[in-house]
């Protein structure tokens, strides 16, 4: 399998399709892990499929949600629940693969809620973008897995709900409503990212 002329070594969906928010206005997006690439993760679109193009060591940085990471490729990093629907995984990448998902949450958890409420502040100081609706889905994330004390996507239908009301809602840019709710939920994660999570160490 090939994509502009580089191996696949892995293939998978995500965003809203993975989430169960799709609409009819929604496009595709894949993950694509190729090899031989090097010099950073990169976008491109193909009809109605956007695609996250990874190098390995890229990759592995990603799921690690590493520092030297840009913002956009690590908030909405909900891959590590994604991948094990993978639709295509190349049988020499399969070991690397699972070294690459074995991440330390203890650590992972916290930069990845740091970067997510970075990331989403921004966007608080002008229009509220579609993607936006990533908030509700990884407050209920953050907070579903400390109060368990397991690491898991366990996400309500009222949080997909919230969600899927402000991406089908032409309006939300204006509507204080909207701004209230995530200047809160940005607010929670920070504190969040603050917790100890020690107990989610190798896990």
């Amino acid at each position: 399998m090939e994509f502009e002329g580089r191996k696949v070594l892995l293939s998978y969906l995500c965003g809203s399709r993975m989430l169960g928010l799709e609409d009819e206005r929604s496009d595709t997006d894949r993950v694509l892990v190729l090899d031989g690439v090097s010099g950073g993760p990169v976008t491109a679109t193909d009809g109605g499929t956007d695609y996250f193009v990874f190098g390995k060591d890229d990759f592995r940085k990603k799921l690690s949600c590493d520092p030297s990471m840009q913002g956009f490729f690590v908030v909405g990093n909900l891959d590590w629940f994604f991948i094990k629907d993978a639709d295509f995984v190349d049988d020499s990448y399969r070991d690397e693969l699972a070294e690459a998902m074995d991440v330390d949450w203890s650590v992972v958890m916290p930069r990845f809620l740091s970067e997510s409420a970075a990331y989403f502040e921004r966007y608080m100081q002008g229009d509220l973008g579609k993607r936006m609706y990533l908030l509700y889905i990884i407050d209920e994330f953050a907070r579903g897995s400390l109060s368990s004390r397991r690491i898991a996507l366990d996400v309500t239908d009222e949080a997909k709900a919230k969600a899927r009301r402000f991406k089908e809602d032409e309006g939300r840019a204006k509507k204080k409503a909207y701004r209230r709710d995530f200047a809160r939920i940005i607010a929670g994660l920070g504190e969040l990212a603050k917790e100890d999570w020690a107990w989610a160490q190798a896990r």
